[in-house]
């Protein structure tokens, strides 16, 4: 019997099955699929679970379990009639091929009807965030709950211009308009969910709680310019403001995991006379040095290359003084750099109401996010 799911239940499923399949793109896209119906018993948290396992979610939390998973229903007479699952009548019926099949015959919907469900939930920035996610290299925990950690280094779930072509397809509503808004400022190849956090930021406009200072484009190649010589081939910048000489790298708190060389350091201390744990200590000592060497290496790469390229921290972006400080100093940066003046941006900084809304904004972002 098919199921499809939708709305928060659909964008788990896709979350996991992306964690579970890091190196495949999405199934193709399907037509509707009527859900729930002419089922002569009703389902069984047991049969849910096998279906949610063959795509990748081992164990559903039990406050999801309790409020149950949602699914789409092609009318009225077709919902579930039990506690586990949350029926919703698709209106108006999109037409067009807008489900993916994960596993078999258990549906979700596809990133573009996922981000329009989820306008009911989230806000722009929130959505925003989504939909670079979907377009990036990175997948946040299913359920976004306290303690899941994000998956990097897998495939995108959807291309930006096949994203927009689909929400235009969708039947035209408030909820599509909004989701085609977050999808136009969505910055596809985020390498991970803190790129995602700064690059929304730096998209949105000072009424919608950002520091307009986009456009901005994530993890771009660059070759080396001009025949100068650098020490590799080429090398890639978190965030480049376009147009610009101007670029960002992103250090997370573990970039030199110093947690892990302090943890074999107090190992040692208690076991002074461990050879094994003085050649740990040594090992993770050589990997921190070998990295922050590779990175300045990088940093005067880039600057052959032609960009300033500054590095945040994960303390740049924890708070709003903080971030407020950091771009006020990438807007003088980028005033001497393309001689002009950013004065819309500078009085945004200092107005009382768009700074409450720019606070408000990141913590929202923060709240999806775990840092890295």
């Amino acid at each position: 019997m098919d199921i499809t799911f939708s709305h928060t239940t659909s964008l788990a499923l896709i979350r996991a099955w992306r964690r579970s399949h890091p190196r495949q793109g999405p199934p193709q896209d399907q037509t509707f699929h009527p859900t729930c119906t002419g089922r002569s018993r009703p389902w069984t948290s047991a049969e849910l679970k096998r279906r949610m396992q063959a795509i990748g979610i081992q164990e559903i939390p039990g406050a999801w379990m309790k409020r149950g998973l949602t699914v789409l229903c092609s009318d009225k007479a077709g919902r579930p009639k039990t506690q586990i699952l949350r029926g919703r009548v698709s209106r108006p019926r999109p037409k067009g091929q807008y489900f993916l099949e994960l596993a078999p015959a258990t549906y979700v919907c596809n990133a573009a009807l996922t981000l329009t469900q989820l306008t009911e939930r989230l806000s722009l920035p929130q959505l925003i965030s989504l939909a670079t996610e979907l377009e990036g290299s990175y997948a946040l925990g299913p359920f976004g709950i306290a303690g899941e950690q994000a998956n990097f280094s897998i495939k995108p779930f959807v291309n930006k211009d096949v994203l927009l072509l689909q929400l235009l397809q969708l039947p035209q509503s408030r909820a599509t308009r909004l989701a085609t808004r977050a999808a136009i400022l969505s910055r596809p190849n985020a390498w991970s969910p803190q790129e995602a956090v700064l690059a929304t930021m730096i998209m949105l406009s000072p009424g919608e709680g950002g520091y307009g200072l986009g456009p901005v484009t994530l993890n771009p190649r660059i070759q080396s310019s001009g025949g100068l010589p650098m020490t590799r081939s080429s090398r890639v910048p978190d965030i480049v403001f376009d147009d610009t000489p101007l670029a960002l790298n992103y250090d997370g708190s573990d970039h030199l995991n110093l947690i892990g060389l302090e943890r074999a350091t107090l190992g040692l201390g208690a076991d002074p006379g461990s050879s094994r744990m003085a050649a740990v200590v040594e090992q993770l000592r050589q990997q921190v040095r070998k990295k922050y060497v590779d990175d300045r290496r990088r940093d005067r790469d880039l600057l052959v290359a032609g960009l300033e390229v500054p590095v945040v921290t994960n303390e740049d972006i924890s708070g709003i003084d903080a971030l407020d400080l950091l771009m006020a100093q990438l807007i003088a940066r980028l005033e001497r750099l393309v001689g002009r003046r950013f004065n819309t941006q500078r009085a945004a900084l200092e107005d009382p109401r768009l700074t409450a809304l720019r606070a408000q904004t990141l913590q929202e972002l923060l709240a999806r996010h775990k840092s890295r």
